[in-house]
Protein backbone atom coordinates (compact mmCIF):
# COMPACT_ATOMS: atom_id res chain seq x y z
CA UNK A 1 0.00 0.00 0.00
CA UNK A 2 1.59 2.98 -1.11
CA UNK A 3 1.17 6.92 0.66
CA UNK A 4 1.71 10.15 -1.46
CA UNK A 5 2.65 13.18 0.28
CA UNK A 6 3.09 16.20 -2.35
CA UNK A 7 4.24 19.16 -0.89
CA UNK A 8 4.19 22.75 -3.21
CA UNK A 9 5.74 25.89 -2.69
CA UNK A 10 4.50 28.93 -4.32
CA UNK A 11 6.45 31.73 -5.23
CA UNK A 12 5.33 35.13 -3.94
CA UNK A 13 5.98 36.52 -7.98
CA UNK A 14 2.60 34.76 -9.83
CA UNK A 15 4.50 35.30 -13.10
CA UNK A 16 7.16 32.59 -11.50
CA UNK A 17 5.66 28.92 -11.47
CA UNK A 18 4.89 26.98 -8.30
CA UNK A 19 8.18 24.63 -7.13
CA UNK A 20 7.18 20.73 -5.93
CA UNK A 21 8.29 18.23 -3.76
CA UNK A 22 6.66 15.26 -4.20
CA UNK A 23 6.58 11.51 -2.21
CA UNK A 24 5.67 8.86 -3.73
CA UNK A 25 6.18 5.11 -1.70
CA UNK A 26 5.39 1.66 -3.66
CA UNK A 27 6.80 -1.23 -1.02
CA UNK A 28 9.78 -0.19 0.52
CA UNK A 29 10.96 1.84 -2.58
CA UNK A 30 10.47 5.48 -2.36
CA UNK A 31 10.69 8.40 -5.65
CA UNK A 32 10.98 12.34 -4.77
CA UNK A 33 9.95 14.58 -7.83
CA UNK A 34 11.22 17.79 -7.66
CA UNK A 35 10.20 20.28 -10.11
CA UNK A 36 11.24 24.52 -10.20
CA UNK A 37 13.97 25.85 -7.94
CA UNK A 38 14.78 23.86 -4.77
CA UNK A 39 15.75 26.94 -2.66
CA UNK A 40 15.63 27.83 0.80
CA UNK A 41 12.11 28.57 0.58
CA UNK A 42 11.33 25.04 -0.10
CA UNK A 43 13.63 23.89 3.02
CA UNK A 44 10.75 23.48 5.12
CA UNK A 45 8.94 21.22 2.54
CA UNK A 46 12.05 19.05 1.81
CA UNK A 47 12.28 18.62 5.49
CA UNK A 48 9.05 17.29 5.79
CA UNK A 49 9.63 14.83 2.75
CA UNK A 50 13.21 14.15 4.47
CA UNK A 51 11.31 12.99 7.91
CA UNK A 52 9.25 10.41 5.60
CA UNK A 53 11.88 9.10 3.86
CA UNK A 54 13.61 7.83 7.35
CA UNK A 55 10.70 5.32 7.12
CA UNK A 56 11.89 4.03 3.96
CA UNK A 57 13.88 0.93 4.06
CA UNK A 58 14.31 0.18 0.00
CA UNK A 59 15.47 2.38 -2.36
CA UNK A 60 15.20 6.33 -3.22
CA UNK A 61 15.09 7.40 -6.71
CA UNK A 62 15.02 11.24 -6.63
CA UNK A 63 13.95 12.90 -10.13
CA UNK A 64 15.03 16.02 -10.82
CA UNK A 65 14.36 16.49 -14.70
CA UNK A 66 12.58 18.90 -13.75
CA UNK A 67 14.63 21.30 -11.96
CA UNK A 68 15.68 24.82 -13.01
CA UNK A 69 17.69 25.88 -9.78
CA UNK A 70 19.34 23.99 -6.60
CA UNK A 71 20.82 26.11 -4.01
CA UNK A 72 22.99 24.94 -1.16
CA UNK A 73 20.09 24.45 1.00
CA UNK A 74 18.46 21.88 -1.52
CA UNK A 75 21.52 20.54 -1.78
CA UNK A 76 22.06 19.60 1.63
CA UNK A 77 19.37 18.25 2.00
CA UNK A 78 20.01 15.60 -0.47
CA UNK A 79 23.08 14.96 1.13
CA UNK A 80 21.09 14.19 4.77
CA UNK A 81 18.72 11.82 2.38
CA UNK A 82 22.29 10.25 0.90
CA UNK A 83 23.60 9.67 4.52
CA UNK A 84 20.22 8.17 6.02
CA UNK A 85 20.23 5.93 2.74
CA UNK A 86 23.84 5.08 2.00
CA UNK A 87 24.17 3.25 -1.06
CA UNK A 88 20.31 3.13 -1.90
CA UNK A 89 19.88 6.87 -3.61
CA UNK A 90 19.92 7.34 -7.51
CA UNK A 91 19.74 10.82 -8.60
CA UNK A 92 18.08 10.81 -12.42
CA UNK A 93 18.46 13.36 -15.16
CA UNK A 94 19.87 15.84 -13.22
CA UNK A 95 20.74 18.99 -14.78
CA UNK A 96 24.51 19.92 -15.84
CA UNK A 97 24.36 22.34 -13.00
CA UNK A 98 22.94 20.19 -10.12
CA UNK A 99 25.72 17.45 -11.69
CA UNK A 100 28.24 20.59 -11.28
CA UNK A 101 27.28 20.86 -7.25
CA UNK A 102 27.07 17.44 -6.72
CA UNK A 103 30.79 16.71 -7.66
CA UNK A 104 31.80 20.00 -6.11
CA UNK A 105 30.60 18.84 -3.04
CA UNK A 106 31.77 15.44 -3.19
CA UNK A 107 28.37 14.17 -2.93
CA UNK A 108 28.41 12.62 -5.88
CA UNK A 109 30.27 9.48 -4.36
CA UNK A 110 27.33 9.17 -1.93
CA UNK A 111 24.57 8.58 -4.66
CA UNK A 112 24.32 7.22 -7.89
CA UNK A 113 23.39 9.20 -10.88
CA UNK A 114 21.53 8.05 -13.97
CA UNK A 115 20.97 10.69 -16.78
CA UNK A 116 19.54 7.83 -19.97
CA UNK A 117 19.00 11.13 -22.28
CA UNK A 118 22.87 12.22 -21.26
CA UNK A 119 21.44 15.62 -19.59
Amino acid sequence: MGANVTENHAHHDPATSCDEITLSQEGSNARVTLRGEIDIDVRPSFKRILQELRAVRGTVDIDASEVDFIDSSGIAVLGEIAHEHPSRVTITNAPPTMLFILEVTGLINMVRVHNPEGV
